[in-house]
């Protein structure tokens, strides 16, 4: 997969990179691709010992390549559009759009579940060019790595776990893909407000109970 020789292309230059940097558009000397912006986020304290927060002000004209904890997403030149005059909400994933052309400054709040699964919201609500490509990307490590085969990432409209959907049940484009080598999953993203990783057999219930958390 693409995605995966990208990872593997990167993984030394972001572990080389600054910890403390804000800017995901620092110079950084590589080879592919090109002019590719990288970070691992600023880390703020949170009230929530749970919960670790990263901020990102990347230069949307650019490649990035965005770090929080284990987890990554994977920004494009040209991918974000423009909030002040996109479309945004169910139906809208696909409209074309105007990509924005001025840093923006991106938080990415990440907690896990009761069982151990990951989940990240993202601030501002963004919604990302049609024509590009964007990818989230989860690690899923230690005994879940046996059981990543049967995951998915589900979207998160709002903070509560039933309202998480698969949107690949409608959109194919957006399926969850299993690198086993590597320890993580990652699928197409068209937008943002929240994402977790979930295993198939959950139901609907167990999201209701917040058994999840």
């Amino acid at each position: 997969m693409r995605l995966r020789y990208l990872v593997l292309a990167l993984s030394g230059v972001v572990v080389a990179s600054s910890a403390c940097s804000t800017d995901a558009t620092s110079p950084v000397s590589l080879t592919a691709p090109e002019s590719a912006g990288f970070s691992k986020g600023s880390l703020k304290p949170s009230d929530d010992v749970d919960d670790d927060v990263y901020t990102f002000t990347v230069d949307p004209r650019r490649d990035n390549y965005l770090t929080f904890g284990a987890h990554s997403l994977w920004l494009p030149a040209h991918s974000v559009c423009d909030p002040a005059s996109s479309t945004y909400g169910i139906g809208t994933w696909n409209d074309a759009c105007s990509p924005l052309t001025t840093r923006i400054t991106i938080t990415a709040k990440v907690r896990s579940t009761s069982r151990g699964l990951p989940r990240v919201d993202f601030q501002p609500a963004l919604r990302f060019n049609p024509t590009k490509t964007a990818y989230l990307t989860f690690a899923v490590k230690g005994k879940k790595a046996k059981e990543a085969a049967g995951m998915r990432i589900l979207y998160c409209p709002s903070s509560a776990a039933k309202d998480c959907v698969d949107e690949a049940l409608t959109d194919p484009s957006l399926e969850t893909v299993l690198d086993r080598p590597m320890k993580m999953v990652y699928r197409r993203i068209k937008h943002f407000s929240g994402y977790l990783v979930a295993e198939r057999g959950f139901t609907e219930d167990a999201y209701s109970s917040g058994s999840l958390y």
